[in-house]
């Protein structure tokens, strides 16, 4: 009930500040979904919809609309059992459809081009506005636990619309008056319950609003129908969960030392690489007593890092973002919204049957996608989509053959445009499997994405305009050392024979050294070298996050420094109530040479 008068109170609020306008003319609202029409109309206080096909005829519509009508006007005079009403008498026919110029639109016409034209429906002596694919909200939802200094974010999605031409309006309200809240005829007590505070899109908390509840109106628009100036727009209404606290204040990337000149300093293309840490791993028993015991329950929930996350991504002020162990619902309901805010978009992988993978963002007004391609290890090997080296490699050993199969580590590679030059740039984003007797596996791994970004330059050669380069970075969780066999194959184009990791899985599993071929043609150099580590969980640090690129064409200008260890240790380990992952943002800039 309290929920009813808030959304009442907040809707009269916004009626008479000016953001929505009292109706004039009753509306029918038509909307279109691939082969289908929906009609949505009010008929004596009562909303109706009717579904029909595209191509049926607009005479054939308007029947069913007027045989809907008068069923509705007849139950409403009348208490007596359901009437018949034939679909088949014209005589009582009095529906008609008019265009922009007031002209009766032939009932012959399909209903999907009669209604792109018709700006008022006639049943009987009643006219109703037609608003045709009217921008709508399809779902607003914002973070349950705001915090100060945190952007909040309105987690939406629209139909019929675009984020430049919808208006956002920030509210707040004391937490302890939630229960008093009172919605008379008097405005002075709707306003003085609820004061807004902001019109931009997204709300950074402030210290005077912790204890105060926020609440988000969204009112969708279009070049057609801007929220700024059309009236009558549908809104709707998101509302925060808890009252605003005061947050971690200073957050580990904060503490970086050379943050502040690495941000007003950029130069040419920024790349994040950063391994979130997936709720489905964090939500866990084993995590919460074993792996990540150290981290209280409130600072390891999803709501929590999630803000941590945006924070920092938003900071970063990136170019290319490249995730890692990001969750396919997070994907979906928060960062694909969130990134589309600030400019992005993006392209997803699912690891095999898992339910996290790879993300790969970009600037869309830096860069457009040409290609996106998912690589799980295990189904291209079976697939027969790896090149015949490996494939002669695993032939004659069946245990390391099926301990390949069986995992669902893959890499996201994308093929991009570059919009300032006409470049192209293949993007390639990667988690190996983890485990630490497994670095034959990740040699496997990595030679089979390898491939795969061959494949993908090669593409990006057939569309490049002559004298274009193909450049290509590599990025992601590798679960390896600098001095793996896996990241050697990538810098030095070959893995040798002798190498220690051919064994980490036991002799039952060395391929024999004389199987021992795995190469590549391309020129990967290593931008982040040798780093103290790029992971630090309790008990474990090690370097595992790396990024390669082309050296020929590409070169990298500076790169953020780690933040101080004393920060990283402060809470025992990562993740902590300043940082939300186990694993930390590794971000450079580089340009083309």
């Amino acid at each position: 009930m309290i929920l009813n008068k808030q959304l009442w109170c907040i809707s009269r609020f916004i009626h008479r500040r000016g953001i929505c306008s009292a109706e004039t003319m009753s509306r029918v609202i038509v909307s279109t979904d691939k082969d289908e029409i929906m009609i949505e109309l009010s008929i004596n206080g009562k909303a109706k919809c009717l579904n029909r096909k595209c191509q049926e005829t607009i005479g054939r519509t308007l029947e069913r609309l007027y045989v809907t009508m008068t069923k509705v006007q007849k139950k409403s005079k009348s208490k007596k059992a359901k009437m018949e009403v034939s679909t088949e008498s014209t005589e009582k026919y009095k529906a008609t459809l008019l265009d922009q110029s007031n002209n009766q639109i032939a009932m012959e016409t399909a209903g999907s081009e009669a209604w792109k034209v018709a700006s008022t429906l006639k049943i009987n002596d009643e006219n109703f506005e037609v608003l045709y694919n009217m921008p709508k909200v399809s779902t607003l939802k914002v973070s349950s636990k705001p915090l100060v200094s945190v952007p909040v974010y309105p987690f939406i999605s629209f139909k019929n619309a675009v984020l430049n031409f919808t208006k956002f309006t920030w509210f707040r309200r004391k937490l302890d008056n939630l229960d008093d809240m009172k919605c008379d005829n008097d405005e002075n007590e709707v306003s003085t319950s609820w004061h807004q505070i902001s019109e931009e899109t997204v709300y950074i908390p402030k210290h005077e609003d912790i204890g105060c509840l926020l609440k988000v109106v969204a009112i969708p628009g279009n070049e057609q129908f801007p929220a700024d100036t059309v009236k009558n727009l549908p809104f709707k209404i998101a509302e925060t969960a808890k009252a605003v606290a005061p947050g971690p204040g200073t957050t580990l990337f904060e503490t970086i030392p050379n943050l502040k000149d690495f941000l007003s300093s950029q130069s040419g293309i920024r790349l994040v690489s950063y391994n979130i840490l997936a709720d489905c791993y964090t939500s866990t028993e084993t995590a919460k007593v074993d792996l990540f015991a150290y981290c209280p329950s409130e600072y390891m929930s999803i709501d929590y890092r999630l803000g941590l996350i945006f924070k920092e991504l938003k900071t970063y002020n990136g170019d290319l973002i490249a995730l890692q162990e990001c969750d396919q619902f997070i994907f979906k309901e928060a960062l694909v919204p969130v990134m589309s805010i600030e400019g992005f978009a993006g392209a997803f992988a699912l690891k095999g049957q898992s339910k996290e993978g790879l993300s790969v963002f970009y600037r869309k007004s830096r860069f457009q996608m040409i290609a996106a391609e998912n690589c799980i290890y295990g189904e291209a090997f079976k697939d027969g989509e790896v090149e015949e080296q490996i494939q002669n490699l695993l032939r004659h050993n069946p245990h390391l053959r099926e301990k390949v199969h069986r995992r669902g580590s893959c890499g996201l590679v994308c093929l991009l445009r570059d919009k300032v030059n006409g470049e192209y740039l293949v993007v390639a984003n990667t988690h190996l499997y983890f485990h630490p007797r497994a670095s034959n596996v990740r040699i496997i791994q990595i030679s089979i994405l390898l491939h795969a970004i061959q494949q993908m330059v090669k593409r990006g050669e057939e569309q490049c305009p002559d004298g274009k380069k193909v450049s290509y970075i590599l990025c992601g969780d590798m679960n390896s050392f600098p001095t793996s066999a896996a990241m050697e194959l990538i810098t030095d184009g070959k893995v040798p024979g002798n190498h220690t990791d051919w064994w980490s899985g036991g002799g039952i599993e060395h391929p024999g050294e004389g199987q021992l071929t795995l190469k590549h043609d391309m020129d990967f150099t290593s931008v982040l070298g040798s780093r103290r580590y790029t992971n630090y969980a309790a008990g474990f640090y090690a370097h595992l996050d790396h990024i390669f690129m082309s050296s020929q064409s590409l070169t990298s200008t500076q790169i953020l420094d780690l933040p101080l260890h004393e920060k990283v240790v402060e809470n025992t380990a990562l993740p902590s109530e300043i940082h939300p992952s186990d694993h930390i943002a590794q971000v450079v800039d580089f340009e083309y040479i």
